[in-house]
C-alpha cells in the first residue's frame, strides 16, 4: 500500500479522523448503549499506537510497526485499519496466511466500525454547511460595504471576499466528494484481498475483488494491471489488453516483459 494508495482513498480514511474529533458526549446525544460508548473509548485509546504504527510504516520500519498496531490491536481488537496495514505487511513478507487473515479483521472491522463512521460523516457534513452558510452571510454583507468603500478599505474587502468565495468552493467540493462516495469500505481492502488470492492461485476470487476495487476506485491502476495478467495467464487476451491499457492509462507501474508477452500473444 504506497502513497498513491492511500491518497487514492483519503476520503473514507478521513472518517477515522472525524471519529476521534467526536467527543463521548456527542455520542450520548445519539442512540448508542453504554456498551457502544465504551466501545468507541477504546477505540480513541488505540488510536496512538494506530498511528505511531501507520507513520512507522511509511518510513519502512516494518518491524516497529507491526509492534504499535499489535499494541493497538491488543486495546481495540477491531481497529480495522490497523488490520489492513498488517495485511499489507504480511503480504508483502508472503506470510499469505497471516495476510488473509487480517484483511479478513479488516473488512470485518470496517463493518463493525460502519454506524460510527456514518454519524462522524454527516456531523462533518452539518459542519460544511454551516460553513458555507456563515460565509454567505459575511459575503452579502461585504459586498454590500464594497460599493461605497475605497482604497485600502476596499481592497481588504476584496481580499476577505475572495478568501470567503474560495472556502465555499473547497465546501462545495468536499460536500460532493462526500454525497458521492458515501461510507464504504475503500478500495484498497478489496484490493490487497485480490493480492492474496491472486498468491494463493484463487483467480477468480482475484478477479472479483479486483472488480470491486475498480467500481469503487475506476482509476486503481494496480487493479487493472493484476486483472491483465490474470486474463493473460487464463488466454483470455483481449481482456488481457483492455486492462493492460487501463492500466498505463492510469499510470501504472507495468513490466516491460509483461507488454513484450502481451503484444506477441496478439501477433505484433
Amino acid at each position: 500500500m504506497d502513497r498513491a494508495c492511500l491518497r487514492r482513498n483519503c476520503l473514507a480514511w478521513m472518517a477515522l479522523a472525524l471519529f476521534f474529533s467526536v467527543s463521548l458526549s456527542g455520542f450520548a446525544q445519539k442512540d448508542f448503549n453504554m456498551e457502544e460508548k465504551e466501545m468507541v473509548r477504546d477505540f480513541k485509546l488505540s488510536n496512538s499506537h494506530y498511528l505511531n504504527g501507520e507513520k512507522l510504516f511509511k518510513k519502512g520500519k516494518i518491524d516497529k510497526a507491526v509492534k504499535e498496531l499489535e499494541e493497538c490491536l491488543k486495546i481495540f481488537p477491531k481497529h480495522d485499519k490497523a488490520h489492513l496495514i498488517l495485511a499489507d505487511i504480511h503480504l508483502k513478507k508472503r506470510d499469505l496466511e497471516k495476510a488473509e487473515k487480517h484483511i479478513l479483521e479488516a473488512k470485518d472491522g470496517f463493518k463493525h466500525l460502519q454506524k460510527w463512521y456514518s454519524f462522524t460523516f454527516q456531523q462533518y457534513l452539518d459542519s460544511l454547511r454551516e460553513q458555507k452558510a456563515s460565509n454567505d452571510e459575511q459575503i452579502a454583507g461585504l459586498e454590500a460595504a464594497r460599493g461605497t468603500a475605497k482604497g485600502l478599505e476596499k481592497s481588504r474587502i476584496e481580499s476577505r471576499l475572495a478568501q470567503l468565495k474560495s472556502q465555499n468552493s473547497d465546501a462545495d467540493t468536499k460536500i460532493s466528494e462526500f454525497l458521492r462516495s458515501g461510507v464504504q469500505m475503500p478500495a484498497e481492502y478489496n484490493y490487497i484481498h485480490g493480492n492474496i488470492y491472486l498468491l494463493t492461485r484463487r483467480f477468480q476470487d482475484a478477479v472479483n475483488e479486483y472488480l470491486i476495487t475498480l467500481e469503487k476506485d475506476p482509476r486503481h491502476g494496480g487493479a487493472c494491471n493484476n486483472l491483465a495478467t490474470i486474463y493473460f495467464m487464463h488466454k483470455q487476451i483481449d481482456k488481457a489488453r483492455e486492462y493492460f491499457d487501463k492500466a498505463v492509462e492510469c499510470g501504472a507501474q507495468v513490466n516491460p516483459k509483461f507488454k513484450e508477452a502481451l503484444e506477441k500473444a496478439e501477433g505484433k
